[in-house]
Order: C-alpha cells, then structure tokens, then sequence
C-alpha cells in the first residue's frame, strides 16, 4: 500500500466508524491540479470499501487566463471516474489588504459555506511541502505557537469540518502516485512566479534542507507539539476570558479593570482568542501591544482604537468592546414602525413586549399608542428626535459604552422616547398606569463565548 493510500485510510478510520461513512457524501476540493487530482483519485477508489459518496467541487477564481481550460479539464477528469462535480465562479478582490493567496482562499471557502450542507466534511489536499512552507510563512510574521503549528489534520470552518489527510505525505510520495496510475492534470504557471513569498520559500528555501533527509519528518512533529503547546495556553485563556467578558446588548464586552490586571502576554492570548473566535484575523504583535498599553494607560474619557474593514476594537469607559461594523445601525436611517401586539423584526434584533401581571390585556395596551416606531440613533440625529443634550443625559443615565450606542434600537410612542433597547426610560418609567413591563430582545448576531476551539482552526 502506497504511503498515500494509507495516509487516507488512517484517515478516515480515526476520523470515522465503518457505520458512520456508510452513505455519507465526502466533498473534494478539487482546483485540477497535481495535489487534489491525487487526493480525489484515492478517496474514490476507497469508496466502495468504506461504503460513502464522493462529490468534487471546483471554484473558478478567474485569476489566471487558461481558468476556463482547467474547469473543462476537471469537468472530463470528473466524468471519467464517475462523480458529480459542483462548479461555481467567484469574482477575488485585488484590494482586500489580504493579498491574493489569501483572497482567493476567503473566497473559496465562501463558497464551500454557502453551497455544501451543513455538518459536511470537505477534503483538502495539502501535504508535506505546503506545510513546511506554511510554517515558515508563519515564522517570517513572529508567529506564536498556534501560528507556526500551521494547518491541522482536521479542523472547522464555520459549520463545515475540514481534513487534511495528506498532510504528513511528502511531495515526491504524491508525485510517484500520480504518475503509477497515470492521472492528468493541470498546471498553474503563477507556481513559478518567486514574487509570491510562498512560491519563493518552495523554490529558494526549502532545498538548502534537502541536505537533512529527515527534515520534512522533523517539521511536522514540531508543528503537532506546537499545536499541544497552543491547545493548553488555550485552556487558560478561556477560563481567564469568560471571567472578564459579559453579553451587553447582544456584544461580547470585557472589564476593562479585570484586563488591565492581567500580565501582558495573557492580555495577548485575551484578544487574540477574542478575534479568532468571532472570525477575524488577528492583528499584528505591533498594532496589539499599542493597543493594549493605550487601553491600560487612557484616561475614562479617552477611546483607544483599532479599526479594520470587518471590526472596530475599541476601549470605552470600563469596557472593551469588538463588534462587526456590517451589524451597525451608525449609518443608517433605520425607522419602521411597531405595534406592541407583534414581535418587532429587525436588521439586528427582534423584541418582544412581555407583562410581569397575567392579567394585563396586550391588546388594550397597545390601543393606547397610535404611533410606535424603532428607530436608529442615525435616524434620531437626521429627524432630530433628541437634542444632543438630551441624548447626552441619556447616556449618563443607561450608561451604554460609547461604541455600541449605534446598535441599540429606541423605541418611541406618540412621539415620545420610551425604551432604549430593553432599558425603559422617561414617560414609560414615571407612569404609574404602566403595569410591570419587560422588553425582551433577541440579537440577529447570537452571542457566543469563545471555547478555545478557535485557536486551532
């Protein structure tokens, strides 16, 4: 048995009962080069005697000019062992800030997220090779040890499980297994182009090693021992994480004082884990140091920041808040109406109207308003709902950290401010006609805690 088919078979039994493969649909991505035509070749030999179906899909990334030759390529690839191919197209930003590599990567995976059912496990055909230069891509940022662990056997993106069971098989191993079974497939000419650093370290720096036959070998035991390393720092973070974190209106926020009082490199681990956890990528050791210090040395009224295109990190008063700027309601004019017999629906929350007392009638209460509305803090500027005095007594009263202020709804009745999110302020909490009133509201973002699992994907 060749190391390529054993490296699947140990695959899928340590990640598989014989029960559980029976009738399962495996997804191969399938680009039609040397590597996955590989991977797809032996997972559908191997299906008849594991008992699943194989599904190939192909992203066209429009990058290189011979794209559509290498879609017809797998199409015919596809056809002749007999599986069905799943193709789609992507359109790759040049101008993310991610590069191209990466780019392309974000793009594919959305694909795979929006078209493969959920709970389903996709193959990729990484080895040997690309995880060496994987981890010396890592090592040129000063990664830590869950960055220079680089790709992992199985891991998760988003609801799908990822596995790599090629990843301790060398190049040469999957070159001699193409060529025994005479597979065809198609060649990347931007592979040769040593301005990508990654073609660069395959081509320049890996065989000053080829003189250390036991190098690749080498590498990947380091890369598991560091994924240990990673999983037990991992553990510590959580716990130190959910000891300083709280859900404040549908945010994940921490304590600025409980942040402050840890040493700085578990502040480190707290944020990364923060931003891995909610699908960021982390940012530099030199934008997170400044950061950190800033928010341990700012007065109250101070708000140090980092912002990307995805998210705001932000210190504000005695939190520390990250939230994703798609969710703000900061520029938009948001304004629909509400009648308090339905449960409000919108762009980041739904509510709902509850009574403490039994006997209070929900109908009745609701005839008493003929006009209830939902509004943006945006659309309270624009329609001048509140002066800016009045905002700022509000504020002072309901304390909402200054950088989630745009994402809580205010509902106003006949004209008047009544509840800001679930908090009831002004006419609604001096009448004593209102019975015992709750505001319920569900966030269209759940809030969840991260549990570690982050660190390893």
């Amino acid at each position: 048995m060749s190391s390529v088919v054993r490296a699947v078979t140990d695959a899928l039994s340590s990640c598989f009962t014989q029960s559980e493969l029976q009738g399962k649909t495996l997804y191969v991505a399938y680009s039609g080069g040397m590597d996955s035509t590989v991977l797809l070749h032996v997972l559908v030999r191997l299906s008849s005697e594991f008992g699943y179906t194989v599904h190939a899909i192909h992203v066209h990334h429009g990058l290189q000019a011979t794209a559509n030759v290498w879609q017809e390529h797998c199409m015919k690839f596809c056809k002749s062992i007999h599986i069905p191919l799943m193709l789609y197209n992507v359109a790759v930003s040049r101008h993310s800030g991610l590069g191209l590599e990466a780019s392309a990567r974000h793009a594919r995976y959305g694909v795979f997220c929006d078209n493969i059912p959920k709970s389903s496990h996709v193959f990729l055909a990484h080895h040997l090779r690309d995880q060496a230069e994987t981890f010396f891509l890592r090592l040129l940022r000063g990664s830590g040890a869950k960055g220079l662990s680089s790709m992992q056997p199985v891991s998760k993106y988003d609801h799908l499980t990822i596995h790599r069971p090629l990843l301790a098989v060398a190049y040469h191993d999957m070159q001699s297994y193409a060529e025994h079974h005479d597979l065809s497939w198609v060649t990347d000419p931007s592979n040769d182009d040593h301005q990508f650093e990654r073609n660069y370290i395959r081509h320049k720096v890996l065989p000053v090693f080829d003189k250390w036959p036991s190098f690749y070998d080498a590498l990947y035991r380091t890369c598991q021992n560091l994924a240990m390393d990673a999983s037990t720092i991992s553990h510590c973070v959580v716990d130190v994480f959910r000891e300083i974190s709280m859900d404040l209106y549908g945010n994940i926020v921490l304590d600025r004082a409980g942040f402050n009082a840890l040493n700085m490199p578990m502040r480190v681990q707290v944020l990364r884990l923060w931003l891995l956890s909610s699908g960021y990528y982390p940012l530099s050791s030199q934008r997170l140091d400044t950061f950190i210090v800033q928010t341990f040395s700012a007065s109250q009224d101070k708000h140090p920041l980092v912002s990307t295109k995805q998210y705001k990190l932000i210190t504000s008063g005695n939190k520390l808040c990250l939230f994703d700027l798609s969710l703000s309601l900061e520029h938009t004019d948001f304004d629909q109406p509400w009648s308090f017999s339905d449960v409000f629906v919108g762009s980041v929350c739904e509510m709902s109207l509850h009574f403490t007392e039994q006997s209070v009638d929900r109908l009745s209460f609701s005839s008493q308003f003929t006009d209830v509305r939902v509004l943006s803090l945006s659309a309270i500027k624009k329609k001048s709902c509140l002066t800016a005095k009045q905002l700022k007594r509000l504020w002072s009263i309901i304390r909402i950290p200054l950088p989630l202020r745009a994402f809580v709804p205010f509902v106003f009745a006949d004209g008047v401010l009544i509840a800001v999110a679930s908090t009831w302020v002004g006419t609604a909490s001096n009448r004593t006609d209102f019975p015992k009133l709750h505001l319920s509201i569900k966030w269209s973002k759940d809030v969840v805690f991260p549990d570690g699992k982050a660190f390893f994907n």
